[in-house]
């Protein structure tokens, strides 16, 4: 599939040298890496001011779709990595995302709280999936709002799930009853099943089912440590039959707003004459493990697309390698990506997509030294990319967790 790279809309850079562009088209599919407030020097602009904020990062999403010949009618699917504000703020936020976008149905969206995002003063960011709209020559597009699902606030509402062809996404999922309110207060295991009944309901609406989902994220609140991971890690990895997703998971400090305790997302590909799309796996020998058995798979390809779970510097007991370097990390983890990918005879050169989560260390070199190593790894011009900042990662001494797409030509 032919592919578009761009950067060129000239209105701000990371302060840092990269290879990664802001979008990529392959085929239909189009991918915009986390877009935020930023000029041309990487300064950031209206600091705190997440509202100014939204409005610039959406517009910016609106740019690199023009150079890859979408647009925002065409956006499929956003994640807004936000500074928590409380759930009147996130609210607030949607409705002002929602006011900005056209078209309908409206996307999915996923909306994340962090402590701080990757430089101070940042308090947004927005990455986006987008395929033609119908209008624009795309396949028709069906949305999934099940009556008895919880409701996203008034004149801020999104779809939770959207079918674009062979692909279904669904947003962030939690444990919420149909007035919104949330449920099993205090129960990560008990959210845990009811977010993936929801997922569920969702899927079911748009013709697909568990057994279709081939990428599934999930925020958990948790300090980063292993007993944290497994409390709820068994709950969602036996709602899928093996092979199951490529899953990543991370942890977030504290709640989410109303005392929901995980978020979780997915994409799927709806069955073909109803039978389960043929799934490819790659595990190389003396790849990491998770410490349980679990159905999520490392590496997974269905059709072209591939989807690597994600990737973190740990041993086959899952205990982390190079402990708390996470510029040595990162470079074991891209080359797990790398090993991975061949697997499928794919390279470095079919990844479409990488996001990013990483420990924040108050050391802005380290952020600077990670993204290097992960830069170097692709040729000119390489992939968007998305970089979130997280007090911790799901394993004690793991500094960062690093998941990709790939498209197979």
């Amino acid at each position: 599939m032919h592919r578009i790279y761009t950067s060129r809309h000239g209105a701000w850079r990371w302060p840092f040298a990269l290879t990664h562009r802001h979008g990529l088209r392959c085929g239909d599919l189009m991918f915009v890496g986390g877009q935020a407030a930023l000029d041309r020097d990487g300064a950031v602009l209206h600091p705190g001011d997440a509202a100014a904020q939204t409005t610039l990062a959406l517009r910016q999403v609106e740019a690199v779709l023009g150079e890859l010949g979408g647009r925002l009618a065409d956006v499929a699917k956003l994640i807004v990595f936000h500074v928590y504000g409380g759930a009147a703020h996130e609210a607030d936020l949607l409705r002002r995302i929602r006011a900005l976008l056209p078209g309908a149905p409206p996307p999915v969206i996923s909306m994340m709280p962090l402590p701080r995002l990757a430089l101070p003063g940042l308090a947004v960011t927005i990455d986006a999936v987008a395929l033609p709209a119908p209008d624009a020559g795309g396949p028709p597009r069906a949305a999934a709002r099940p009556r008895d699902h919880w409701p996203f606030p008034s004149d801020g509402e999104f779809s939770h799930g959207l079918r674009c062809g062979d692909f279904v996404f669904v947003a962030a999922q939690m444990a919420r009853d149909a007035g919104g309110r949330a449920t099993h207060h205090g129960d990560i295991v008990g959210q845990a099943r009811a977010t993936m009944a929801n997922i569920g309901k969702v899927l079911a609406e748009l013709g697909c089912g568990l057994d279709d989902v081939v990428k599934l994220n999930t925020w958990y609140s948790g300090d980063g440590t292993d007993a944290d991971w497994r409390k709820a890690a068994e709950i969602r990895a036996n709602a899928f039959r093996y092979p199951g997703p490529g899953a990543t998971g991370v942890p977030v400090p504290g709640p989410f707003p109303d005392g929901v305790l995980l978020r979780q997302e997915c994409w799927a590909l709806p069955p073909l004459d109803g039978v389960r799309r043929p799934r490819a796996l790659s595990w190389p020998v003396g790849h990491w493990n998770w410490p349980i058995p679990v159905s999520f798979q490392q590496g997974l390809k269905v059709g072209k697309l591939i989807v690597l779970g994600g990737q973190i510097a740990t041993d086959l007991q899952c205990k982390a390698v190079h402990p708390g370097d996470m510029r040595a990390q990162a470079a074991n983890v891209m080359e797990s990506i790398r090993n991975l990918l061949a697997g499928f005879d794919a390279t470095m050169e079919a990844v479409v997509k990488l996001t990013c989560f990483y420990k924040t260390t108050g050391a802005p070199r380290d952020l600077a030294g990670m993204l290097a190593v992960c830069s170097a790894c692709f040729a000119e011009p390489g992939p968007p990319i998305t970089f979130a900042p997280l007090e911790n990662l799901g394993f004690e001494d793991v500094t960062l967790e690093i998941e990709a797409l790939a498209l197979l030509d």
